[in-house]
């Protein structure tokens, strides 16, 4: 044993007492960050917008509830590994590794809906449905993030793009189609840098915040994707007040856009758990598929997530979101990109005994897509845009 004389003592404690006062402001700035994190996700995007418009959303506390994704690998079960393999599905992931240091509160492993007597589920369209929604069939040798932030030390709100030469855009010029922003313009900044003409669609009481060109090259509209043209107007009794919102079809919006014989670069599509009707209903009775180029969406399986399901609903959901699927395929989309997104309560769920996400973010790439028309703008684009809601 080695012995140090009393002179030097003092060197040896005053290090261990710095490095042990760095470790417990540390750890006191994680649990501030982890009770900040929507004040934080909102000053990120305050610094996105302009003075007035950020004092504007402030005022109005659209930046004060930011919606916070909530991405965690859950844990793999014996009888999920079991299926998985059974069905050649992908196994689940059991290492949390790369997620250490996630702030407590996060989602655990649990089932929500526990579909289990498989003699009455349509076992063969389920497995037909996990597999095609989840199987990369598409290889991009280059996916980029575009957009996003990270709120609670979690990224949230980026779309993945496949910059492959065979099936990236060209650089000038380019159409992006971003429908169902919610608050979050980093997607559509970052593709008007790359130098596409954004054009980006939403609507709530809160959007009247936001100019025609909160960006460079970025288009903004007050209105929603729907099946049809409509005008719904929200009664709200507390404030004793009206807000009417203007619904508008894919092929529509386009014809007014001077696109209808144009390629859309990119579709980026988020409107919660309304895409399954829009695709049936309008999308899919359109050429606009042929002609787009790549499909960044989130699905929102939700069906799957009720309690009780009676076995004919539950089969009649299956056979819905198969369909948007194999309609995707037979227009010569690909699955280049899949990320489960265990969001809020959702979580994961068991049916016919086979554990999936029923909300994911996906990059589907087109294979045939169809040569369009360059657009011929005889006006300033904000000119046509500024159309759309009328």
């Amino acid at each position: 044993m080695v012995r140090i004389g009393r002179r030097w003592k003092h060197l040896l404690t005053l290090p261990a007492c710095v490095y042990f006062l760095v470790l417990l402001l540390q750890f006191f700035s994680w649990h501030v960050t982890d009770l900040s994190a929507a004040g934080d996700c909102g000053v990120k995007q305050a610094e996105e917008m302009s003075p007035e418009d950020a004092a504007a959303a402030v005022a109005s506390g659209t930046l004060n509830s930011p919606l916070l994704y909530r991405h965690i690998l859950p844990p793999a079960k014996f009888e999920d590994v079991k299926f998985a393999r059974k069905f050649s599905l992908p196994v689940p992931v059991t290492d949390h590794k790369e997620f250490f240091g996630l702030p407590a509160g996060l989602p655990p492993h649990y089932r929500i809906s526990d579909h289990t007597n498989t003699t009455e589920i349509n076992m063969q369209a389920l497995v037909t449905l996990v597999k095609i929604a989840t199987t990369i069939t598409f290889r991009c040798n280059k996916i980029l993030k575009q957009g996003g932030r990270t709120c609670q030390r979690v990224p949230d709100g980026d779309k993945k793009f496949c910059a492959d030469e065979t099936v990236a855009p060209p650089t000038r010029p380019c159409i992006v189609y971003s429908i169902g922003i919610g608050h979050d313009f980093s997607f559509d900044k970052a593709m008007g840098s790359y130098g596409c003409d954004v054009f980006a669609f939403d609507d709530d009481i809160y959007h009247d915040i936001y100019k025609r060109n909160p960006f460079p090259r970025v288009h903004f509209a007050h209105i929603r994707l729907g099946k049809l043209v409509l005008v719904d107007t929200e009664i709200n009794n507390i404030k004793n007040s009206t807000f009417d919102f203007l619904y508008r079809p894919l092929d529509n919006i386009m014809y007014i856009l001077q696109h209808q014989k144009s390629n859309i670069d990119f579709l980026k599509l988020d409107v919660e758990g309304q895409e399954w009707d829009i695709f049936e209903e309008s999308i899919f009775k359109t050429d606009i598929l042929e002609r787009t180029r790549q499909l960044a969406i989130e699905v929102h399986m939700k069906k799957f997530c009720e309690k009780d399901l009676p076995p004919a609903d539950l089969n009649g959901a299956i056979n819905k979101y198969l369909r948007f699927y194999e309609g995707l395929q037979t227009r010569g989309f690909q699955l280049a990109h899949h990320e489960p997104n265990y969001m809020g309560d959702e979580g994961v769920v068991t049916v016919g005994g086979i554990t999936f996400a029923p909300l994911a973010e996906q990059l589907w790439v087109n294979t045939r897509v169809r040569e369009g028309r360059r657009p011929r703008y005889r006006r300033p684009i904000d000119f046509y845009v500024e159309k759309l809601e009328e």
